[in-house]
């Protein structure tokens, strides 16, 4: 499998759906038969959580992305993944963790509809299915302002 590289976020602070995030993956080696190398992005909200995609598997070494912002119970982290498969889809993974807090003041319904109207319009169906997978995780977080943290 492919090794010695790593995955970075930048920047490595920010707020859901209003920070565009760039997710790279580089580095990375394998033996010469086993090139050329492809990558797959996930995040994940929690541990115990599964994986949601960014970007599913190509040759790109990099994607660009808005993300949910990270649970309370965590202080706002959330885990990026970095897959990096060979021809013979070894793989290696690394991540990167970054803060990504709620935002205040956006119209979620405005934001949906234009993402995914402008990602239609280009024919990005890959980058439709990362605002839904966005999207979908922001209006499915509880509100915790009455709770402790150990329940959100």
């Amino acid at each position: 499998p492919p090794y010695n590289g790593n995955t970075t976020v930048s920047p490595n602070f920010g707020y859901a759906l209003e920070t565009n995030f760039l997710i790279s993956s580089f580095r990375w080696v394998t033996s010469a038969s086993n090139y050329p190398l492809s990558y797959r992005f996930t995040y994940q909200l929690d541990s115990l959580l599964n994986e949601l995609a960014i970007a599913p598997i190509s040759q790109s070494t990099f994607v660009n992305s808005y993300l949910p912002a990270g649970l309370v119970s965590s202080n706002y982290r959330l885990r990026v993944k970095g897959y990096v498969y060979d021809i013979l889809l070894s793989y290696a993974v690394s991540e990167d963790v970054i803060t990504v807090q709620p935002s205040v003041d956006i119209n979620l319904l405005d934001k949906l509809t234009t993402s995914l109207y402008n990602s239609y319009a280009l024919g990005d169906y890959n980058s439709a299915i990362q605002s839904l997978n966005s999207f979908g995780s922001t209006i499915s977080a509880g509100n915790c302002t009455l709770t402790s943290n150990e329940y959100c």
